[in-house]
């Protein structure tokens, strides 16, 4: 199995009548579907590997949820030292199935090489995928739900999704000050208090994060002196 199978197993998802208005998108084993805020996205990661219940060679497939707000990464474009290209195509959530209830020894959905059990394999990732991204999708529909998740853990502690990369510091604290600006600088202040818990530690400590800390006081200025006037107010609600 390869490849094309993915795609075969994605134009069937897109007959689903969830996934009617959706777009295949060969090159990245997606279906997506765009808005003028932004799109949703499941795409299909794929793997050589093996089946041990089965002890046979398979395809694994690890479907990933997302949803991406423009307006969430669009403003920091200048400032981000990722390539712009993948800039453009970062989501501002995205799940795993391990992150919406899988256990966490589940590694994929496996397709045995031999093709075996191949329909009853097919419907038990098909069906969990409806489900998944039903929940998603509804569930993240305005920069607000954004921000009781993201935020959310941040202030109440939960910091484990907080160790590392660089973007999610500004761009989080952009979150705070467009939806709730009343908590904005208790937002400021947590944010700082992790980011640099992590520039002080030196597993943690990236050239990533070795260029926001130096830029961090520009960033910080720029993003508090941006006019807010323009943002729809349906995504802030």
């Amino acid at each position: 199995m390869n490849k094309n199978d993915v795609i075969a197993m994605l134009e069937r998802l897109k007959s689903e009548s969830f996934f009617s208005d959706f777009k295949l998108k060969k090159s990245d084993k997606s279906l997506i579907r765009k808005f003028d805020w932004g799109w949703q996205r499941i795409r299909l990661d794929h793997y050589n590997s093996f089946d041990l219940e089965r002890n046979e060679l398979a395809l694994e497939i690890k479907p990933i949820y997302s949803v991406r707000f423009n307006i969430y990464h669009k403003w920091f474009e200048k400032y981000s030292v990722i390539d712009l290209k993948d800039q453009r195509d970062r989501s501002t959530i995205g799940f795993s199935e391990n992150m919406l209830g899988k256990s966490k020894y589940f590694t994929g959905f496996l397709f045995l090489e031999n093709r075996k059990d191949y329909e009853l394999d097919y419907e038990t990732m098909k069906n969990d995928i409806l489900e998944h991204a039903s929940y998603v999708f509804t569930r993240f529909q305005t920069l607000k739900d954004v921000y009781d998740y993201e935020i959310g853990d941040l202030l109440c502690g939960n910091l484990k999704r907080f160790n590392n990369g660089g973007d999610w510091i500004f761009e989080n604290m952009f979150l705070a000050r467009i939806v709730l600006p009343q908590n904005y600088l208790k937002v400021k202040e947590a944010i700082l208090e992790r980011f640099e818990a992590i520039y002080n530690n030196p597993y943690t400590r990236s050239s990533h994060m070795e260029i926001y800390h130096s830029k961090a006081s520009e960033i910080i200025s720029y993003l508090e002196s941006m006019p807010l006037d323009d943002i729809p107010p349906e995504l802030i609600r």
